[in-house]
């Protein structure tokens, strides 16, 4: 094709070569000066940034995407969710658990639980029981516990706690509350009908008996 000289400038990423700038000349011999080749290194670097800078920004909307995607599992989640860093502090809580105390995010985001404790407390029928319940859990980070909690209105609460771990190293906790009223109530249902079949059964029994006799 006519071509006498050429100048070739790797682009590398990472320390691996992704690229090359290749410039092409036809014609007479062309010795390439200082200028021209600085000037096709920076292009290769330039090129490498680029590719760098792309694959960071990929990298950014994946997380993105993954952070939107936890978001909303979180606060679509039937149970209510709690987060408590390894300093106590209150970093986090879905709707679910929010509806669950009757209370707000402002409330109770980026505070302390030993702060909390008398907001919880409150709400359930042995607010001392579940005070120790609570300091017990955090007095050790690696504890793991499940309880039943009754509330003063009635409702019967399922938690769950368990340390949260990052690269093996315990940073906070997460708690679940489930809410069991209904399950409790419709167990209860079941043992009455059962109570009330068994008791039929029984004066089916005496009545057949009195017939006999």
């Amino acid at each position: 094709h006519g071509i006498r000289s050429c100048l070739d400038a790797p682009i590398r990423h990472q320390g691996k070569l992704t690229g090359v700038i290749c410039v092409e000349h036809v014609g007479a011999p062309r010795q390439w000066g200082g200028a021209a080749v600085s000037f096709i290194g920076s292009l290769a670097d330039h090129m490498a940034l680029i590719a760098e800078s792309s694959e960071r920004e990929k990298a950014e909307q994946a997380l993105k995407y993954t952070h939107s995607l936890l978001t909303a599992a979180f606060d679509a989640a039937a149970d209510g969710i709690v987060i408590v860093d390894s300093n106590g502090i209150l970093t986090g809580s879905n709707q679910r658990f929010q509806e669950l105390w009757k209370l707000s995010h402002d409330q109770i985001t980026g505070k302390p639980v030993t702060e909390l404790l008398p907001l919880f407390a409150d709400q359930v029928k042995a607010p001392a029981k579940f005070s120790d319940g609570v300091k017990n859990l955090f007095a050790d980070p690696n504890v793991e516990g499940h309880d039943t909690i009754e509330c003063k209105d009635g409702r019967l609460l399922e938690r769950t706690s368990k340390p949260q771990r990052l690269d093996g190293k315990i940073v906070g906790r997460v708690c679940t509350y489930r809410d069991l009223t209904a399950q409790r109530e419709s167990e209860k249902a079941s043992q009455n009908m059962e109570q009330m079949l068994q008791q039929g059964m029984k004066l089916e029994a005496l009545g057949t008996l009195a017939g006999g006799i």
